[in-house]
């Protein structure tokens, strides 16, 4: 599990403990259902897709004794939260929002059931103390409460720059008037805009920057990466389903291939999760990549193994479940769950999926046996 200056500093100078699960358990979320109860812990900081497991065990009944929810490093889709509230409303869930460059969090917004009820807005709230943030135009100008611009952070938390990018830093770190004699601010590439109360509204990227699993991913590098395989003569790279899909023209080889290629240079949450093999992209009238023409993936986008069909009612039944949860029609008991798009969050849902047809797993073990065959002859 990754914590930062927040996590460890806020617990350890409030006089907290500092509890930090590991990554397996981090990503099941029953045993860190487990580990709070038995230590006790009143305040969690997750990403949002992670938290969603426990809020699913929370709309069955779970009642985790915590104080206070921290969601941070994604967008918060506040709709997703409801079943929640609804259940245990005492506990204050919180929007904390802040690039690294900024020593992590820079404002703060205790979600109220107004934001729960409108659910196409994500409100980041106000800067915390030592912080000023606000939006500015494309001149660097404050803009009108209402008028969306670029937000700019400054304060004592922003960075001295980017160690050996020099060009990167002088691009990001601007001067701030209002600070002292060579202060600076961060230029975030985020979209905002300033509300009637003061609070700040994420509107989304200026550029084509996207969040995977709470990691910054640049879709352009993960395309030139692609590009620089020598295994395709044009490619673009989109998000859908809540991860990365390359489309590749003129591929020399299929998923298997592509996706081997890019796992020796790319850290996995920039490795795409479909492939989806092109005779040409589809264009704009200005000749740039036109992303509403691109297709859907299919079943063949994803990295399949030869099929094979269940063979012990135990391996039908985890294929059921596998085929329910995955964005895709059809599973062979040799096919690898997270090569077909799967990841923490639907690892989960399939163990729920399992328990509830009389078959106890974990998460823990989808992700060490990640075949519906080895898991089936591991559960057996």
């Amino acid at each position: 599990s990754t914590c930062n200056v927040f996590e460890i500093f806020g617990a350890l100078l409030s006089g907290g403990t500092l509890v930090v699960p590991d990554r397996e358990t981090a990503r099941s979320p029953r045993e860190l259902l487990g580990l709070i109860d038995g230590h006790g812990v009143t305040v969690l900081c997750q990403t949002p897709t992670a938290f969603r497991g426990l809020t699913e065990l929370v709309a069955r009944g779970a009642d985790p004794g915590l104080r206070a929810v921290v969601l941070a490093g994604e967008k918060v889709r506040f709709a997703e939260l409801a079943p929640w509230a609804a259940r245990l409303g005492r506990t204050a869930l919180v929007n904390m929002y802040g690039p690294t460059e900024t020593a992590i969090y820079a404002t703060a917004h205790r979600i109220t059931a107004d934001d729960l009820a409108r659910t196409g807005r994500s409100v980041i709230g106000r800067p915390l103390p030592g912080v000023h943030a606000e939006p500015l135009d494309a001149a660097g100008h404050p803009v009108p409460d209402g008028v969306p611009g670029e937000l700019y952070i400054g304060g004592a938390g922003v960075a001295l720059g980017y160690l050996g990018d020099p060009g990167g830093t002088a691009a990001r770190f601007v001067p701030d008037p209002a600070g002292g004699p060579g202060a600076r601010r961060f230029r975030t590439g985020d979209r905002v805009r300033r509300l009637a109360d003061g609070s700040l509204e994420f509107l989304g990227r200026l550029d084509d920057q996207v969040k995977i699993r709470g990691h910054r991913v640049e879709p352009g590098e993960v395309r030139a990466a692609l590009l620089a395989t020598g295994l395709v003569t044009d490619a673009a790279v989109t998000v859908a389903g809540g991860g990365l899909v390359a489309y590749a023209v003129g591929a020399g080889t299929g998923p298997a291939g592509l996706r081997g290629a890019l796992a020796r240079v790319l850290p996995e949450p920039m490795i795409p999760v479909a492939y989806v093999l092109l005779d040409a992209l589809p264009r704009t009238v200005a000749g740039k990549t036109d992303p509403r023409g691109l297709p859907l993936p299919g079943p063949e986008a994803y990295v399949r193994a030869a099929p094979v069909a269940p063979r012990t009612p135990l391996e039908e039944r985890v294929v059921a479940v596998w085929r329910s949860v995955l964005p895709v029609d059809e599973v062979g008991v040799e096919d690898d769950f997270f090569d077909l798009g799967g990841d923490s969050v639907r690892a989960f849902r399939a163990t729920e999926e399992l328990r509830r047809a009389g078959v106890r797993v974990s998460v823990r073990e989808v992700f060490e046996h990640r075949t519906a065959a080895r898991l089936s002859t591991a559960l057996a």
